[in-house]
């Protein structure tokens, strides 16, 4: 029995307000406050988020409704909730989901379904009382029965089942009577049909999370940041393995522009990597990333449904680590108030997630700078993947060497700091050496007098240094697989074949690879799982914008970049010989890059 999702966004906002429904907010709310004093406003300290209805084709479900709490600081307790003359007991803990309410819909016909809670409170010690009203109309439920479950989610139902369904053959026949994936995939691709759909749900269920290694050594890992590296590593999994990487690191985007509060986009495909690696043997970190396209706005505090959900995602998945964000102390919060929210998230993610949980700041939060600066309290964590990249010998040989000793001397001092902390693993290692269109600080450092590109010689001496220098230090790595700084595919690789191979454990290479270097096959499952408006957040790669040039954007006659140069080649040399005109494009460049 089919089942549809309909996403309600209910925001209970200061003074109760009437909300016009919007493209993000579908919902027709009306929304009224009865309370005994102006503290009881339905405001700033609750947000009733992300609803679902879950109605079968027959108009059986439930409305299902969780309650958060916005600010951790907030004094505010809820004691009880009423709904259709049941009373609902509990509390939040402060930034902790703790209260959810299920409505049972049954036989429901009618286009109209219209319900109050009354939510009871206390605030500073007094008890207050709230009334609000929620209304989902006609309009919403043309759109509800629109809405389909995609694959991938667990809560997707098969009306067709597939027996090994990534060895289509004359004798297991996939969709429509197919007998080669390449059939599969072309008559998928111009049709969406619910057998196509159910296909790539057995796909995802097919793929077993177990068969992950038990690596007691060096975690040799990939650090993937954008969806199209973790496409393009799972291509490469035969080679990984042969260079020695047995772990890979990467996480759902977390989107905050023109949001309310931030999302995860391209969840099932993110899911579904996750089970790829660890299906081939790869021990997976998985980590919430906040990093892409400016999606870094807002207090720390409000990530943290995002992170608790993920953790329980994380322990569905059985992953090895599970970070708490990328670049944690890169949001509108001072260290004082990141270190305190890594405090008090620990033992909420806890209770979600049973793995190794780590802490990934950037370099210059865990060991660069001033060596009584305030640092981050890591207390309880299990692990720490801090940044640390091999661009710094462009900015000269003294400062490369230093940067080094105070990692070394951090990571020391760290694990005879904190008992709890057994692994510290340097991510985003990486040297440019050209290919793609990069990030646009890159291209303002050179603006600014220091070039970072690499060639080949250089390329290798930056890894051997690191392997030499810093490698011994470490309990692991994640070299930064991102196309201009990858190491596949260069020089580079037999030096890293050769450290990883000889530290760590290797895995083994008896996956059947073939069937993922089958053309097109994960660019229509990632088609499939990700819903429409979301691939936008993910995938934004249509045009240049300064700033950040798209996740692997290649500039092209049709799409060319800046200065209208057509290729990567022409980009380069054009910047070379107009840095200006460069710096007049990008809206300007910031001194402090160097």
């Amino acid at each position: 029995m089919k089942k549809h999702l309909l996403i309600l966004t209910i925001l209970l906002l200061t003074g109760c307000t009437q909300l016009t429904p919007t493209e993000n907010n579908i919902v027709n709310q009306s929304l009224s406050n009865e309370s005994t004093t102006e503290l009881a406003e339905c405001g700033e300290w609750i947000d009733l988020y992300q609803k679902t209805i879950n109605i079968s084709q027959y108009g059986n479900g439930e409305l299902i409704l969780n309650f958060f709490n916005l600010f951790k600081k907030s004094p505010t307790n809820i004691t009880s909730i009423e709904l259709d003359n049941k009373t609902y007991t509990g509390g939040l803990i402060p930034g902790h989901q703790d209260t959810q309410i299920i409505i049972p819909i049954t036989n429901h016909t009618s286009n109209y379904l219209k319900t109050e809670i009354r939510v009871n409170y206390t605030n500073k010690n007094n008890s207050y009382s709230s009334i609000c009203e929620i209304t989902i109309n006609e309009e919403d439920y043309t759109f509800f029965k629109k809405t389909l479950i995609l694959p991938g989610s667990n809560e997707y139902e098969l009306s067709n089942e597939f027996t090994n369904p990534l060895n289509i053959s004359q004798n297991n026949q996939g969709p429509n009577n197919c007998t080669s994936l390449e059939q599969c995939i072309k008559y998928c691709n111009n049709t969406k049909s619910t057998e196509c759909k159910d296909w790539i749900h057995s796909i995802h269920l097919s793929l077993n999370t177990s068969n992950q290694a038990n690596i007691t050594g060096k975690h040799n890992g990939a650090w993937l940041p954008t969806i199209d590296t973790i496409r393009h590593a799972v291509k490469l999994i035969p080679s990984l393995k042969q260079d020695g990487v047995n772990t890979v690191s990467f996480g759902p985007d977390i989107v905050t522009r023109d949001q309310d509060y931030p999302i995860t986009a391209g969840d099932n495909i993110f899911k579904f990597y996750v089970k790829v690696f660890e299906d081939s043997g790869f021990n997976v970190n998985l980590v919430p990333n906040s990093m892409h396209h400016g999606n870094n706005e807002g207090m720390i505090e409000e990530f943290n449904k995002v992170v608790l959900d993920w953790a329980l995602i994380a322990e569905e998945l059985d992953t090895k680590f599970y970070t708490t964000l990328n670049e944690v102390e890169g949001h509108d919060s001072n260290l004082t108030e990141t270190s305190d929210w890594l405090k008090e998230m620990l033992p909420l993610v806890k209770e979600q997630y049973s793995g190794q949980v780590c802490v990934q700041p950037t370099a210059r939060t865990y060991y660069t700078g001033d060596p009584d600066r305030f640092k981050l309290n890591y207390s309880g964590y299990d692990c720490i993947t801090t940044f640390y990249s091999l661009l710094d010998y462009a900015y000269g040989e003294d400062r490369f060497y230093s940067e080094k000793e105070l990692l070394i001397n951090e990571i020391n001092n760290t694990l005879s700091k904190y008992d709890s902390i057994k692994r510290v693993m340097p991510t985003d290692v990486a040297a440019f050496h050209g290919g793609n269109w990069a990030e646009d600080s890159i291209m303002c450092d050179y603006v600014n007098g220091v070039d970072l590109y690499s060639n080949e010689s250089e390329h290798c001496a930056l890894f051997e240094f690191f392997f030499t220098e810093v490698y011994p230090y470490v309990n692991g790595s994640f070299l930064n697989n991102y196309l201009g700084f990858t190491w596949t595919g260069t020089s580079v690789e037999e030096v890293v074949k050769e450290y990883y191979t000889n530290e760590g454990g290797v895995l083994n290479d008896t996956w059947s690879d073939e069937l993922w270097n089958t053309t097109g096959l994960l660019e229509l499952i990632e088609d499939v799982m990700i819903p429409e408006d979301e691939e936008l957040m993910i995938f934004d790669v249509y045009e240049y914008t300064a700033g950040w040039a798209g996740l692997d954007y290649e500039p092209t006659t049709n799409n060319p970049g800046p200065f209208n140069c057509t290729s990567i080649k022409d980009c380069m040399e054009y910047l070379r010989q107009y840095p200006e005109e460069y710096l007049n494009q990008s809206g300007g460049c910031n001194d402090s890059e160097t």
